[in-house]
């Protein structure tokens, strides 16, 4: 049943990703030829290529922490201390994970334009959640690791985590330029939701470094292929 619902998911990812590609070279003509060639080059540069850079080191230290000794040890260590000490469970991870991406469309609705249009940041964000949901359920299903608090093997990546940093990277791509803080805001609210997994013993570290770099990535991706 997951394998057929994660299929559905990457199909109708695949096919969006496809049309609005598509869709962005319509205009494009003969004439344009010189000016779409210096675009797509224009796009390798620090605004695309460092935030996936980030995003896949985030995810190769979470690979660490997840399969390799000593640093598996030193998670396992810590969540063993979290479960001695019984912390309280704040459940605030669970709320706070949708918050940096709802915040964009909530901000341009009240007439604080960002880079975009609503309706095509709605686009963007859309896609980007919907890309990121189809590769963390794939990692899930291949890596299979066992989650601290039960037997359950869907730990690696952290989903809370992964949609809070696709959020995150959203609200940075659409406001930082006109206002930096808020960028800066969704960056530390993507954190506490990858603190507060870990805190609440429902994931390892690696799990939560992982679900970091991926939610990154999504989101990058996205919009360097279609912004």
């Amino acid at each position: 049943m997951k394998r057929k619902a994660y299929i559905l998911v990457m199909s109708f990812v695949c096919t969006m990703t496809i049309t609005m590609a598509q869709e962005s070279t319509k205009r494009v003509t003969l004439v344009d030829w010189d000016t779409t060639s210096f675009s797509l080059s224009h796009r390798f540069n620090s605004e695309y290529m460092v935030p996936m850079a980030a995003g896949t080191v985030l995810g190769l230290t979470g690979s660490l922490f997840a399969y390799v000794e000593p640093f598996h040890e030193w998670s396992r260590r810590l969540n063993e201390e979290i479960e001695y000490h019984n912390l309280p469970n704040l459940y605030l991870d669970e709320v706070l994970q949708y918050l940096p991406a709802v915040t964009p469309i909530v901000l341009s609705l009240c007439g604080l334009q960002g880079r975009h249009k609503t309706s095509r940041m709605l686009m963007l964000g859309g896609v980007s959640y919907l890309f990121g949901v189809g590769w963390l359920d794939a990692a899930k299903y291949c890596f299979a690791v066992r989650r601290p608090d039960s037997m359950k093997t869907n730990s690696f990546p952290s989903g809370h985590t992964s949609l809070a940093f696709t959020g995150a990277e959203f609200l940075r791509r659409e406001y930082e330029d006109e206002y930096p803080a808020i960028a800066v805001v969704g960056y530390i609210i993507a954190g506490l939701v990858g603190l507060m997994r870990v805190w609440h013993n429902r994931h390892w570290t690696g799990d939560v470094l992982a679900g970091a770099g991926l939610g990154i990535v999504s989101t990058s991706f996205v919009y360097w292929l279609l912004d």
